[in-house]
């Protein structure tokens, strides 16, 4: 299948991932390029879900506003890599663009997985990780790594897919945007710093803080100033909020009352990706011992 339709930018690219594997950092940074346009909002899902896709490639292109200096457009989605519960997605990007680059970021899969697992309890919803494995499968498909991979390759030539580490991200931001930008043949930025944002406390406090904030708005006068407020400064309130001690102790609240990352935890895991782990050492050529260690160090 073609678009039938013109392509606003001669290139394009796509952020790939599991959930909670940095995909969100690694976008703001590769944003902060003169050349690169990413998509608004940068997740827009087009290529795996039956209700965006049918909207069809120029509503797509419309959720990309590119300048004269505009080189290549980017986006990024984690439900690309969740095959086969999305099994249209790689090759729909195939399709609309085969010459497009792709970059995915691989994680420690049980890590991956438990970060996703808070993830999607981020909004006071209480359920054990094992359930949570059971009734949501697209999360233990998003994090064997091996199988994702392949499934690129089945539609891309192997040197139009960089992958990285997550740990490379946390422990050299900076060559990390660089091999990126190398990969997308951009000039190289020398004057931007990068680092990994964490955003565990904000996703754990969400809805506690949600609640107190509209406790707030009830208040005549304060609620009258804070509809008058720019969006910017209500998104800064709130954001110093759930980073206070208080959001930082509803956090900590919310977190006592989900299944801890624990030894045992970890090894179930553990034996239940090492064979995607195997799988990912043998077609990298990677080194994944500290994925598979059982005990925390």
């Amino acid at each position: 299948m073609t678009t039938g339709l013109p392509h606003p930018c001669p290139r394009t690219f796509f952020v790939l991932g599991a959930a909670k594997c940095g995909t969100t950092s690694l976008c703001g940074s590769l944003a902060q390029h003169p050349n690169v346009c990413f998509s608004i909002p940068k997740e827009l899902s087009f290529f795996a879900r039956e209700d965006c896709f049918c909207k069809g490639f120029d509503w797509y292109h419309s959720r990309f506003t590119p300048t004269p200096d505009t080189k290549i457009l980017g986006e990024g989605s984690t439900q690309y890599t969740r095959y086969p519960t999305y099994a249209k997605s790689i090759s729909r990007i195939h399709d609309y663009r085969p010459d497009a680059k792709l970059i995915y970021i691989v994680r420690n899969p049980s890590e991956a997985l438990y970060s996703f697992y808070l993830h999607r309890m981020r909004d006071g919803n209480r359920m054990p990780i094992r359930e949570f494995m059971n009734e949501l499968p697209e999360a233990l498909h998003s994090c064997n790594f091996a199988d994702q991979i392949e499934n690129v390759w089945r539609h891309f030539p192997r040197n139009q897919l960089l992958v990285l580490r997550f740990q490379e991200m946390v422990d050299a931001p900076n060559e990390t945007i660089r091999r990126c930008f190398e990969f997308l043949e951009l000039p190289i930025l020398t004057s931007t710093s990068h680092r990994l944002k964490n955003n565990r406390t904000d996703y754990q406090a969400n809805r506690q803080v949600m609640k107190i904030l509209k406790t707030v708005k009830n208040v005549p006068l304060v609620g009258r100033s804070l509809s008058l407020m720019p969006n910017e400064l209500r998104a800064e309130i709130y954001q110093k909020v759930v980073t206070s001690c208080i959001g930082k102790r509803l956090a900590a609240g919310h977190f006592k009352q989900l299944d801890p990352y624990d030894n045992s935890l970890k090894t179930e895991l553990q034996s239940l990706f090492r064979p995607s782990i195997d799988r990912l050492e043998q077609i990298l050529g990677w080194d994944l011992t500290d994925w598979k260690a059982t005990t925390h160090a």
